[in-house]
């Protein structure tokens, strides 16, 4: 019962969230750039289209904004870093606390080889760009969030040339 009324509490904010919800002093959206909805997985950019994808007034966020954002994940149930939750039976994560959050769905990727998208199916997996990247042993590589099942958040590097999500911040 108590999972339920902490959920529906989520709900009843990221509906009334417009303008974004704060966690650690960033304005974050409540949704994915090309998502109808928090739950969405939305669209699938490169890091060089993922420069361009937030609408005016907001931006991508910093790798350092990115790793703050890490460190707020919780698990609605315990109020404690866990494992994955499931928001209207899409799996994600759940940042900041049960009064301001944001809900970031495992949404995959799509391999720079390919046109299929993985949707985070086999091991809910979500991987989020940020405006910085980092040229290593000559290859380019952007810098992102990634969560997967049984793994907290952290920062990474992967090809730029692979589409990832974005959440975008508020300037």
């Amino acid at each position: 019962v108590l999972f339920r009324s902490i959920l529906y509490d989520w709900d009843y904010q990221m509906e009334r969230a417009e303008e974004g919800v704060i966690i650690n002093g960033v304005t974050w959206a409540t949704k994915n750039i090309g998502a109808a909805s928090p739950e969405d997985y939305g669209n699938y950019y490169t890091w060089e289209e993922a420069q361009k994808a937030c609408p005016k007034g907001w931006r991508l966020p910093t790798a350092r904004e990115l790793e703050s954002l890490a460190k707020s994940y919780i698990d609605p149930r315990t109020n404690r870093w866990s494992s994955t939750v499931e928001i209207h039976g899409v799996t994600g994560y759940k940042f900041g606390t049960n009064e301001s959050n944001i809900f970031l769905p495992s949404a995959g990727y799509r391999w720079y080889k390919s046109t299929d998208v993985t949707k985070g199916i086999e091991d809910k997996a979500g991987f989020y760009w940020s405006s910085e990247r980092s040229d290593w042993a000559g290859e380019q590589l952007g810098i992102m969030m990634e969560f997967s099942q049984g793994m907290d958040p952290r920062i990474g590097t992967y090809d730029i040339r692979n589409g990832y999500t974005v959440r975008c911040v508020k300037e």
